[in-house]
């Protein structure tokens, strides 16, 4: 078991001691996964989708050096480009990970409420 789950392992004990609820103490758990998940879902949003802005113009001048000038000609000297984002995979990868982080949130904190309550706060 990792270093943050003993700690966690500890306050789960103390939680457990004072009265929480296995059920409540999952309900903790879960809210903060979930808010990190959504903050990091939001921030890696508007990175990517900021970057993707910002770098175009960049592979528009790339573009110059690199097409056949014959192309260029046809199109009148200038090549559009579109940002084309692929909203179906996007929504299918956040699912898939905001589905393994609730697994895995689920595994790694339902055997650390089970541990015996006097053994782990003794250790405190």
């Amino acid at each position: 078991m990792s270093i943050l789950m003993e700690k966690r392992k500890k306050e789960f004990a103390v939680l457990r001691s004072y009265g929480a609820s296995e059920r409540q103490i999952f309900k903790i758990v879960f809210s903060e996964t979930i808010v990190l998940l959504l903050t990091s879902v939001l921030w890696g949003l508007v990175v990517g989708l900021g970057l993707s802005v910002l770098f175009n113009p960049f592979f528009e001048t790339i573009d110059i050096f690199i097409t056949p000038l014959s192309a260029l000609s046809s199109t009148g000297g200038t090549l559009d480009r579109l940002l084309i984002f692929d909203w179906a995979s996007l929504g299918f990868t956040l699912g898939v990970t905001f589905l393994a982080m609730i697994l895995s949130t689920f595994f790694s904190v339902r055997s650390a409420i089970r541990a015996k309550i006097s053994t782990v706060v003794r250790e405190l």
